[in-house]
């Protein structure tokens, strides 16, 4: 994504603008929603600063890789279908809607999911 050290918007909504490269580690954004949908994107998920407040986080359609940190599964809704990321399902999930479709995870779903909050939960096309 753009340079920017740090931005403050409620929603910030990039999809399909070919924006290529990594996310960078600490990116200091504070937004409830962010969407970098079908750009071109590589590299891991990093670990964002101001975390706590989003509750919206898409970045489908990209070429993302390596593990989800679990930092992620407490954001309401998580979108990340469609990249190459990788690992196992973690036990404690706080996740409403989960779209995890399309990656190479592996493994059970955890049995405590069961007893979650989850609404949807796609994870289609995983091992």
């Amino acid at each position: 994504p753009p340079s920017w050290d740090a931005i403050s918007v409620v929603s910030l909504i990039l999809n399909d603008n070919q924006i290529s490269g990594t996310i960078p580690d600490g990116w200091n954004i504070q937004t409830q929603q962010l969407e970098l949908d079908n750009n071109l994107l590589v590299g891991s998920l990093p670990e964002f600063t101001n975390f706590a407040i989003m509750s919206l986080l898409s970045l489908e359609g990209n070429h993302l890789n390596g593990t989800i940190p679990d930092s992620y599964y407490t954001i309401r809704t998580l979108a990340l279908t469609e990249n190459q990321l990788s690992g196992e399902l973690p036990e404690d999930i706080t996740s409403i809607y989960l779209y995890l479709g399309n990656n190479h995870l592996s493994g059970t779903i955890p049995g405590q999911w069961g007893t979650n909050t989850i609404r949807e939960l796609d994870l289609h096309g995983n091992q």
